[in-house]
This record gives structure tokens, C-alpha cells and sequence, in this order.
């Protein structure tokens, strides 16, 4: 009798985890068909720029929405990824369970997103002339006021995984390049040059996305009446530590763009970002899975379900890993052609891509180590390794960029990533008891 409890408990466990992996599959299936239309239409957009504008119109785009993002950091003050515990710890269906929680976040994103705008105009001139050598100061200010949309926006998101609802956060994948593209190519036949094109495309971009997913959510959020379990103090402990984190990881992943910029020119600027975003497909898989493993992981956590939680992160880690594999090699072989594509200018950045390529594959070996520390309670552990890795980055891109340009800023965005990756996955290792890589 003892053994058949036993063997019943098992195939019960076995269920529930082939459960857990379908969902991520069908989850990540979702986002992944999304993005990649995303994707494609994010190419077709910069090769519409590069084509007709230069590769400096690319250079632009990418540094207006490097400033977006630093901004959206300090708005969103680690709340973003906060968020990805408190929802799935609900364990409830609906938004209600944690409305009046929910509520609070949004409260002071708000006024975070309000005094971060402020400060951006106030910065604007200072921006204007260590960016752009003084030009577009009058964007810049403009940007300050729709800055605030976009913060909304991506905490929107944000939200939209931590409830789950894959297909509406998949859809915004699509649905953010398709609106650009479209506001690229109808506003660029009229009156203006090509940089108030890109910029206010971008910025009304930005402003119709934020009414639609808040009109959206809104629907969604309902307040409760009792307490939550959650207070402002709460919030605010749990989040700052992955405040630090996520500011350590955008120094990581932008900071190479700001500085090309301000040391070798929006020209480069634009190859780089071309680059970077053809290298992101190495860990393309790794990232759609991501959106749908990590409120997972804390619920698989918060439930001390510790053999689900290893057996699911192994198993999307060896099969992000053994995907990823041959869009690496397409890259290596046919990546000057791709990059001839953009325009002859572009085939300079062909060893930044490989170099690129490689720290992602790392990553991907390594599997998602950043969202399984800060889904377990490790995020403080995470923030001094990212902090180490910020500092790793910013030594070396300030001393390699001004001799090698493209190639010095590859160099020093795959030490800083294979760092942080071996790094996390020695702790996950010492504190669990296993790795969660594919090795």
C-alpha cells in the first residue's frame, strides 16, 4: 500500500512538472512568434533608416532610447521586477488578490516617472551637448514630457507577465516595432528631417502604447477591501536591492552605447546598435523563455517545490541552449553578409557581432541565472555580483573604446556577461546544491 502511495505521489509530481514545462513552452511559443515579428520588423525599421538616412540615423534612435531606458530605471526604482514575485505569490486568478498592492507600485512609479521627467528636461542642455555636440536640445526637452508614457508603458508590461497574460505581452512585442515602422514611414514623407522623424515616431509611439495597455489593465485591477500583505516599506525594502541590480545590468548592456557615442560619434553608434541587435538573437530563445519562467520560479519557490524548481530551469536551460546553437553558426558564416544588408558601412562591425555572440551563447549555457537569484531571495547576492560586473564594463569599455572602437566595447560587454554568468551560476551551485546550466 505504502508503494503504491508512493509511485502515486511520483506520477502526480511527474504530471504537475510536465505541466509546468508545457506552460513554458506554450508560453514561450506565444512570445517567441511575437517577438520574432518583432524582430523582423525592428530590422526592417533600421534598415529603412540606415538605407535612406545613414547609419547616423540609426546612431540616433539607439541613444534617445538608451536615455529612455536609463530614465525608466530610476522610475521605476526596481518595482519592475518586484512585481514578478508579489503577482505570483497571490496564487490567485485574479488581479484583486493583490490590487491594493498593485495599486501602491503604480502610486510611486508615478511620482517617480513625474520627478524623473522633471530632471530630464532640467538635463536636457547637458545631454544636448555631451550626446549631440548641442544639437536637438529642443527633442530632448520635448522627450522629457513623454518620457512618463513610456515608464507606464513597460511597467504595463511588466505586469502583463507577472499575471501571466502571455498572449497580450507577446502581442506588444509585434505590436510596438509594427506602430514605430508605420509612424517612420508616414511622418518621414512630410515636412520633417529625418532625426524629428525618428524622435517623434518614438515618442508618440510611446504615448499610444501607454493608453491602450493602461486602458486595458485598468479593467483588470480591482482594490480589495482588507490589508495587504505587502506595505510601502514592504515594497520598498524587497525592491531596492533589485533596483541595484537592474541599475548594475542597463549600465552593463548600455552603457557601451553612451559611451561610442560621446567618444567615437553617432556614425559608430549606429553599427554598434545594428550589431548588438543581430547578436541578441544568439539568446533569443533564452529571453522569450524568460518572460515566462521567472514569475514561475517564484511561485515553484514559494511553495518550496525545490525539485520542480530544479528539474524546470534545467530543462529550459538545455533546451534554450541546444536552439540557440545553430543560429550562432548562421551568424558566423553569414554574418558580413547580413550585416552588408544595412549598407557596405556596416561589415566593419562583423568581429564586434562574433565577439557579441559568443557572451550570449555563455549566458545561455549558464541558463537563467539572474531571474532564478531573484526569484529565490538571492537578490542581494545578485546585486554584488552584477556590481563587480558593472565595474568590470565600465573600466573596459572607457579604456579599449578609444583605441578599438567597435570591437573594444564587444570585448568588454563579454567579459563583464560571461563574469556575471559563471559567477551567479557558482552561488546558485553552493547555495541549491545544483547548477541549473546546461553544464
Amino acid at each position: 500500500m505504502f508503494e503504491f502511495h508512493k509511485k502515486k505521489k511520483s506520477i502526480i509530481s511527474a504530471v504537475s512538472f510536465d505541466s509546468r514545462f508545457f506552460d513554458i513552452i506554450k508560453g514561450a511559443s506565444y512570445t517567441f512568434i511575437f517577438k520574432i515579428l518583432g524582430v523582423f520588423l525592428g530590422f526592417v525599421t533600421n534598415l529603412y533608416l540606415a538605407r535612406n538616412y545613414g547609419a547616423e540615423a540609426v546612431g540616433i534612435l539607439a541613444v534617445f532610447t538608451t536615455i529612455y531606458i536609463f530614465g525608466s530605471l530610476f522610475s521605476h526604482i526596481g518595482f519592475s521586477t518586484s512585481l514578478l514575485r508579489i503577482v505570483p505569490e497571490s496564487k490567485q486568478d485574479k488581479l484583486n488578490s493583490v490590487g491594493r498592492t498593485v495599486t501602491k507600485v503604480y502610486f510611486l512609479i508615478t511620482l517617480s516617472s513625474i520627478f524623473v521627467s522633471v530632471l530630464m528636461y532640467t538635463l536636457s542642455e547637458s545631454l544636448s551637448l555631451y550626446f549631440f555636440d548641442g544639437k536637438y536640445l529642443d527633442l530632448l526637452g520635448l522627450g522629457s514630457l513623454f518620457f512618463f508614457f513610456f515608464s507606464i508603458y513597460n511597467i504595463n508590461l511588466i505586469l502583463y507577465r507577472a499575471k501571466e497574460e502571455v498572449r497580450s505581452f507577446a502581442f506588444f512585442q509585434f505590436f510596438q516595432p509594427f506602430l514605430f515602422l508605420c509612424l517612420v514611414i508616414s511622418i518621414g514623407f512630410g515636412w520633417l528631417d529625418y532625426s524629428n522623424t525618428i524622435v517623434y515616431s518614438l515618442f508618440i509611439t510611446y504615448l499610444i502604447l501607454f493608453v491602450i495597455t493602461s486602458k486595458q489593465l485598468i479593467g483588470l485591477i480591482t482594490i480589495e477591501e482588507k490589508e495587504t500583505k505587502y506595505s510601502l516599506k514592504d515594497l520598498v525594502i524587497m525592491s531596492l536591492p533589485m533596483f541595484i541590480t537592474s541599475s548594475m545590468w542597463l549600465i552593463i548592456s548600455q552603457t557601451d552605447i553612451l559611451m561610442l557615442s560621446s567618444m567615437v560619434g553617432n556614425d559608430e553608434v549606429g553599427i554598434y546598435s545594428i550589431v548588438a541587435k543581430i547578436g541578441m538573437l544568439v539568446s533569443f530563445i533564452l529571453t522569450s523563455v524568460n518572460m515566462i519562467l521567472a514569475p514561475k520560479i517564484a511561485l515553484l519557490y514559494y511553495n518550496s517545490d525545490e525539485i520542480g524548481l530544479k528539474e524546470l530551469t534545467k530543462k529550459t536551460a538545455r533546451l534554450t541552449f541546444y536552439i540557440t546553437l545553430p543560429i550562432i553558426l548562421i551568424l558566423l558564416v553569414f554574418g558580413k553578409f547580413i550585416l552588408a544588408l544595412f549598407g557596405s558601412e556596416f561589415v566593419s562591425g562583423y568581429y564586434a557581432l562574433v565577439i557579441i555572440s559568443f557572451g550570449q551563447l555563455v549566458g545561455c549555457a549558464c541558463g537563467s541565472v539572474g531571474h532564478f537569484l531573484n526569484m529565490t531571495g538571492s537578490q542581494v547576492i545578485f546585486n554584488k555580483i552584477m556590481m563587480f560586473a558593472t565595474v568590470i564594463n565600465v573600466f573596459l569599455n572607457y579604456t579599449l573604446i578609444p583605441y578599438y572602437g567597435l570591437v573594444g566595447a564587444s570585448v568588454a560587454s563579454l567579459i563583464s556577461i560571461v563574469f556575471w554568468n559563471l559567477a551567479s551560476r557558482y552561488v546558485i551551485y553552493k547555495k541549491f546544491g545544483y547548477s541549473i546550466g546546461v553544464f
